[in-house]
């Protein structure tokens, strides 16, 4: 946002940020990420506008503090948060993502996840190997005589 510091130089988050993204997941790259230097990186992100944190523990850390979370244009507005309206071709994307569970907050999120959570129990799970198998094999047996197909389409 407008009057924030400048990004600190963290030279490994720079040239990670610099490079294209399939050269961002290299694997010296990643395990920077799971060891960082006693330094941690902490930038602020010009391009997305905030602050960005690759340290487990800043992370975790943000995570349980209440007081951040994903909805916040119930308190303020884009304007008044210094955020620009989204383009115009990703209102339907910002619609239906309004609503993930990923993207509520308790108690919505906690009402909504004691709902569904039985689907996700290890027994249920396990209940769908036949099944998901079973799709999985059709799928394969229709594009194994090209050895190639596109994964969307099929």
């Amino acid at each position: 946002m407008k009057g924030d510091p400048p990004a600190p130089h963290v030279p490994f988050a720079q040239s990670l940020l610099s490079r294209s993204a399939p050269d961002r997941l290299r694997p010296e790259s990643l395990r920077r990420l799971q060891h960082p230097a006693p330094r941690k990186p902490r930038i602020f992100w010009e391009q997305l506008g905030h602050w960005c944190f690759a340290s487990h523990q800043d992370v975790t850390a943000l995570l349980r503090d209440r007081r951040f979370g994903r909805q916040i244009l119930h308190l303020a507005t884009r304007e008044e948060l210094g955020w620009p309206e989204p383009p115009p071709h990703l209102a339907p994307f910002y619609q239906f993502e309004k609503q993930s569970l990923l993207e509520l907050e308790p108690p919505v999120h906690s009402r909504l996840r004691n709902f569904i959570g039985p689907s996700f129990l290890p027994r249920q799970i396990e209940r769908l190997k036949p099944r998901i198998e079973h799709l999985a094999h059709q799928l394969i047996d229709r594009f194994e005589s090209d050895h190639r197909t596109d994964l969307i389409a099929s």
